[in-house]
């Protein structure tokens, strides 16, 4: 900036410019402050868990899952989710953007405290080999959150059914909200915060009555292609997971990551 000032009144004048100038200074510097005040760094993972267990590479063997009864016998060798939105739901906590989405959500407080976390379609490629994956990191208002809420579009399935090879996507189209308990109370003198979320993989591919269902037949069977939604919906499980070992019992939820059957 050029100050071209004469005499006593432009040596005010420009006096005056240079201060609102630093003052101008002074505001930015405070308000980039306050920008990157009030948030915290957080991180969602995915693992996926047999009989309450997460997966790992020496249990796992090899990079898929055998779902099989007497007769019928799944070998899943892929399996992706494809997420469109990631927004964790509190009451205290300012939202992170604006959410413009319609949302039928029947909670009491409405948008207050939500805080969209991930938005955009997003292709996750769960972990059938064991262990965990990272996908997800960002940062998240300072606030207390009782829910995070996934919005699944699709799941990509690739494997063989008795022997015969399958490649399907099988539209989902759900919310799922998963529930912290007790919540997670984020502050600004927080560590990073880490949410869990383990996969029932293998419970995708059983009837109500637990026998391994024909994965094939989920393009043409209406009935099938409902009764897997819920399946996939209710497979899901999250809590805040400090030491990022995907272990629930070790974590300080009661009856963490309940599913409320929203979709």
């Amino acid at each position: 900036m050029r100050f071209v000032v004469s005499g006593s009144r432009g040596r005010h004048v420009a006096a005056a410019a240079i201060g609102f100038a630093a003052a101008g200074l002074a505001l930015a510097a405070c308000s980039d402050s306050l920008s990157r005040s009030g948030t915290r760094e957080a991180s969602v993972s995915f693992g996926v868990v047999q009989n309450g267990a997460l997966l790992t590479a020496s249990g796992a063997g090899l990079a898929d899952i055998v779902i099989s009864d007497d007769d019928n016998s799944v070998d899943l060798t892929s399996a992706d989710v494809v997420f469109g939105r990631i927004k964790f739901k509190g009451v205290e906590a300012p939202p992170l953007e604006e959410d413009d989405e319609s949302d039928s959500d029947s909670d009491s407080d409405g948008h207050r405290g939500d805080a969209v976390f991930h938005a955009g379609a997003a292709t996750v490629s769960l972990p059938l080999e064991g262990g965990s994956i990272t996908p997800f990191t960002g940062t998240l208002p300072v606030g207390t959150y009782r829910w995070v809420q996934l919005h699944a579009d699709f799941v990509r399935l690739i494997g063989t059914y008795n022997g015969d090879a399958f490649d399907l996507t099988v539209p989902i189209n759900g919310r799922m909200r998963l529930r912290f308990d007790p919540p997670i109370d984020l502050t600004e003198t927080s560590e990073p915060i880490a949410v869990s979320v383990n996969i029932d993989v293998a419970s995708w591919f059983r009837d109500s009555e637990g026998n391994t269902i024909d994965p094939r037949l989920l393009s043409t069977n209406a009935e099938m292609r409902a009764h897997f939604r819920n399946r996939v919906r209710a497979s899901f499980r999250a809590f805040e997971d400090e030491d990022r070992d995907h272990d629930e019992s070790d974590s300080d939820s009661d009856r963490s990551g309940s599913n409320s059957g929203q979709g």
